[in-house]
């Protein structure tokens, strides 16, 4: 009797899921941290990635993957959030990296964010130094890091 192998089922590969998180450009660089939407933290109609910018630029400080010297409001940054209900993505950012679009870009790829599902916009809680018009400390950071 011949014997057939049966060859196990492969599963797809599932796609990527979007993300919420928070992000930076710090000298020209993306610092993203996201977890899957569904993941989120409820905050009151979104879904949020915790912990804060400020707590999460401290453990990005301890391990040497920004400046010691500087605050974490002090480059641009932004957050992706997933609306409960209607489920788009809003995604709220300083004007420097809205206005980059290869920044921007980034943004949408490394948060896997649906790009007709996903509405972008400023947040006065967003807003770096250089866009606050205290460009000095911001600058002298970036001459430090050459």
């Amino acid at each position: 009797m011949l014997m057939v192998a049966r060859m196990p089922k492969t599963r797809k590969k599932q796609p990527p899921q979007p993300k919420v998180g928070i992000f930076w450009a710090v000298s020209g660089k993306l610092i993203t941290i996201g977890i899957p939407a569904v993941e989120g933290v409820r905050y009151g109609d979104y879904l949020i990635y915790e912990p804060s910018h400020h707590d999460t630029w401290t453990e990005l400080q301890a391990s040497g993957v920004v400046p010691h010297d500087c605050e974490y409001e002090e480059y641009p940054r932004g957050r992706v959030m997933l609306h409960r209900h209607d489920e788009t993505f809003l995604l709220l950012a300083d004007k420097c990296i809205l206005n980059d679009k290869h920044l921007l870009g980034q943004v949408m790829e490394e948060m896997y964010l649906p790009r007709n599902l996903t509405v972008m916009n400023t947040d006065s809680h967003y807003r770096c130094f250089r866009c606050l018009g205290i460009d000095g400390q911001l600058e002298d950071a970036d001459a430090s890091d050459e």
